[in-house]
């Protein structure tokens, strides 16, 4: 009998060992993927989900109300507490950052770093373009520095942000 058990018990201290392995086998193989291809690895979690999963949309009205309740409302925030005071004392001689130009090199290098056919932004225009019209680089370097120097000088479309809302129902 005392066979037996011990037998049992190396069987699921193995088989814990084996899920264990998997499953960090897969956080690696899903961090592989997405270092590499961004656009297999959402594709491999969007396959994931059920198939028998249908998402019910929300109606206008429902989406309407949920985010005006969300970001409708303006809050006011108590200024006065103690700990706002003690952050302010505390930071107070921490001196600005100096800011260091951006150059048109450093705008040319990072664009080349960015995806080409991600969706483009407000303006439209999507990465490719901006890689290729390279005599655009040194009006962004100095736009960009105009907005280091002066944060209120920024365009609105710049600071603009479209929210989604997206199921999170561990269901589907």
């Amino acid at each position: 009998m005392e066979i037996l058990d011990t037998l049992k018990q190396r069987l699921s201290v193995k088989s814990q060992q084996l899920r264990r392995y998997k499953e960090a086998n897969g956080r690696k193989q899903q961090n592989r993927i997405f270092t590499t291809n961004e656009k297999t690895y959402y594709r491999n979690l969007k396959s994931e989900r059920r198939s028998d999963c249908h998402d019910t949309l929300p109606d206008k009205q429902a989406l309407i109300a949920f985010w005006v309740s969300t970001w409708g409302n303006a809050v006011k925030h108590n200024l006065k507490v103690s700990w706002i005071r003690r952050k302010e004392t505390r930071v107070s001689n921490v001196t600005a950052m100096e800011h260091s130009p951006i150059t048109t090199e450093q705008v040319s290098r990072l664009n080349a770093k960015t995806l080409n056919w991600k969706a483009p932004g407000p303006d439209g225009i999507n990465n490719f373009w901006i890689k290729r019209f390279t005599a655009a680089h040194s009006y962004l370097a100095h736009h960009f520095n105009q907005f280091m120097e002066d944060a209120g000088n920024i365009p609105d479309f710049l600071v603009q942000g479209i929210t989604y809302l997206l199921s999170k129902s561990h269901d589907c």
